[in-house]
C-alpha cells in the first residue's frame, strides 16, 4: 500500500458561525410592539405583503391583483371579460388591457422578474410574456411561450430563476 503525503501544512481555518442580526418571528413573538396607528390600510383580503424599499412602503395585494416591480404598477384578473388589466398604482388609471390571453378565466399569475410574467388558465395552459413598461407609461405584454401538457387546472404557481434552463 502506498502512503498519501500530508496535503496542508496547517490546520484548516475555524468556522466562522454567520451571525443572524435579524431575529425570527417565531422566536421572538413577545418583542413585537403595537403601532399607535396602522402600518397599512387595505378594505380587501390580503394574500401577499411586500416591501419596497425604494419606496419605503409595505404594499399589499388581494387574491387577484399582483405587484411587480419598480411597483408603480399593479396588475389585476378576474374580470368578466377573462382580461388581465395593469394600473398606476398611486391613482389607480388604467395603464394596459390584454383580452383573450386564455380560453376562459386566468386562476394564477407570477413575476418571475419585473420584465417577465407567468399565466395559467381555466384552459390549462402556462403562458410566459415579456412586460415591455417605464416609469409613467403604458404596458406592452409579449407572448413568448406557453406549455400545454397540463390534464387539469393550474391553482398555484412559483418561480425559481436558479433553476431554469
Amino acid at each position: 500500500g502506498q502512503t498519501p503525503h500530508q496535503v496542508f501544512n496547517k490546520p484548516h481555518p475555524a468556522r466562522e458561525y454567520m451571525q443572524c442580526s435579524t431575529r425570527r418571528l417565531d422566536t421572538s413573538i413577545f418583542s413585537l410592539t403595537s403601532l399607535p396607528r396602522p402600518l397599512l390600510e387595505s378594505h380587501e383580503r390580503v394574500s401577499s405583503l411586500i416591501y419596497a424599499p425604494k419606496l419605503d412602503r409595505l404594499l399589499c395585494a388581494s387574491a387577484f391583483r399582483l405587484n411587480f416591480a419598480p411597483y408603480d404598477k399593479f396588475l389585476e384578473w378576474g374580470y368578466a371579460d377573462n382580461s388581465i388589466r395593469f394600473f398606476f398604482s398611486d391613482n389607480r388609471k388604467p395603464a394596459g388591457l390584454f383580452e383573450n390571453l386564455h380560453t376562459g378565466q386566468i386562476s394564477c399569475a407570477c413575476f418571475a422578474d419585473s420584465k417577465t410574467l407567468i399565466t395559467a388558465g381555466e384552459d390549462c395552459v402556462v403562458s410566459v410574456y415579456t412586460v415591455h413598461t417605464s416609469v409613467g407609461k403604458p404596458v406592452e405584454l409579449v407572448p413568448r411561450s406557453s406549455v400545454f401538457g397540463h390534464k387539469t387546472l393550474v391553482t398555484a404557481m412559483a418561480v425559481s430563476k436558479a433553476f431554469s434552463t
